[in-house]
């Protein structure tokens, strides 16, 4: 009869081995920092050109009523740039 401990101590070892035959068939692959970042600047300005149209196309139609009260700092244009911004970086 097998034991469950038994049983533990084979899955161990197969766990082991198929790890080590899949550490040997996938080398960790070595990123270049200086490419990617050049990379991702040359992206994030590409979409920074893109989204400027579209946010004005976005908020040409918002209107923004005055009440009493702290006066805002950003307009609606401004606030949807700082957003989407921060979602892209």
């Amino acid at each position: 009869m097998i034991r469950s401990k038994e049983i533990r101590d084979r899955l161990r070892e197969v766990d082991l081995y198929l790890l080590d035959k899949y550490k040997l068939e996938h080398p960790k692959k070595k990123r270049d920092y200086v490419k990617y970042e050049m990379l991702f600047m040359r992206r994030i300005k590409k979409v920074m050109k893109e989204l400027y149209p579209i946010i004005d196309e976005a908020t040409k139609n918002i209107k923004v009523i005055k009440k009493k009260g702290r006066h805002k700092s950003l307009n609606p244009k401004q606030k949807l740039t700082l957003i989407l911004i921060k979602q892209l970086v």
